[in-house]
């Protein structure tokens, strides 16, 4: 078997939940091809994991990482530690749908080029985020409080109906 990376000798944590195992993982491409005791195997790049453990990547289900995945879509600071999947959107606010203007709420303030950096819809930001081809893969929960500054002039009052719908 030809792979164009094989990793010998290591420790899968499968995510599963079962013991931990010792395995090889062939890689060709972008996706591993067969996993198991791979003797005769042959690779471009092999990487001997002995005493390592492999793992799926993981998820970082609280980030404000949206902004982050078009300023920096390499996200080293991410993929060095196993994230492979991030959930922006967190604590209310998001980078779409945005509408841009001045005098934002305070928890916007996180974001120095809030309004550059958003994207009025969803379906934008995606695009931008493709463009952008990050590191990881992104999904994105909507903020309560950027639906609510894009309906609302002063979001410090109650809603009306109209701004609510």
């Amino acid at each position: 078997m030809q792979a164009d990376i094989l990793i010998k000798n290591a420790q899968i944590v499968d995510g599963s939940g079962a013991r931990p195992f010792h395995a090889d993982i062939a890689i060709t491409g972008d996706q591993i091809t067969q996993l198991g005791a791979l003797r005769g195997a042959t690779a471009e790049h092999v990487i001997d994991a002995t005493g390592l453990t492999a793992a799926p990547g993981f998820i970082d289900v609280h980030t404000h990482d949206d902004w982050a995945v078009l300023e920096d879509p390499g996200l080293a600071c991410k993929i060095t530690q196993g994230v492979t999947t991030i959930v922006a959107g967190n604590c209310g606010i998001s980078a779409a749908p945005f509408a841009p203007r001045d005098g934002l709420p305070a928890p916007f303030g996180i974001v120095p080029q809030v309004n550059a950096l958003s994207a009025p819809t969803v379906s934008a930001y995606a695009t931008r985020v493709a463009a952008a081809c990050p590191a990881v893969n992104v999904s994105l929960l909507v903020g309560h409080s950027t639906l609510r500054a894009g309906a609302m002039e002063d979001v410090s009052q109650p809603a009306t109906p109209d701004q609510i719908a």
